[in-house]
């Protein structure tokens, strides 16, 4: 019985040194225009592609998507998504890790309806 607490006391230790620790998603910037390309515009190709996997992955609905490219990282987008003609919802997605965070930072501007 000893061995088996310890071993849970173990595994829940390690996970959190590594949630706080070994996490490198960041959330956005506060100023995502100085991030951020400054104009919402679809994606394409293989963007497209892991985009749609991260956001099916998660569980996702996104009829409509738009994004902004990071002007340093190839990699991370702020994907907007909605159902027809729903509000848009807002995402911080890192494709090369297929990190996905929510948002809804008024100071990001989500695109026009």
């Amino acid at each position: 019985m000893k061995n088996r607490l310890y071993m849970i006391l173990m595994i829940l230790a390690m996970a959190l040194i590594q949630a706080f620790f070994f996490n490198d998603t960041k959330p956005v910037d506060s100023n995502p225009d100085s991030k951020f390309e400054s104009n919402w515009h679809s994606a394409t190709g293989e963007v497209y592609i892991d985009i749609g996997r991260i956001l099916v992955k998660n569980n996702i609905p996104c009829s409509d998507m738009l994004i902004r490219e990071s002007v340093a990282n190839r990699n991370e987008y702020i994907v907007g998504c909605r159902i027809d003609t729903e509000p848009w919802n807002g995402y911080h997605i890192w494709t090369s890790s297929g990190d996905i965070l929510s948002f809804n930072d008024p100071k990001i501007i989500m695109p026009p309806k």
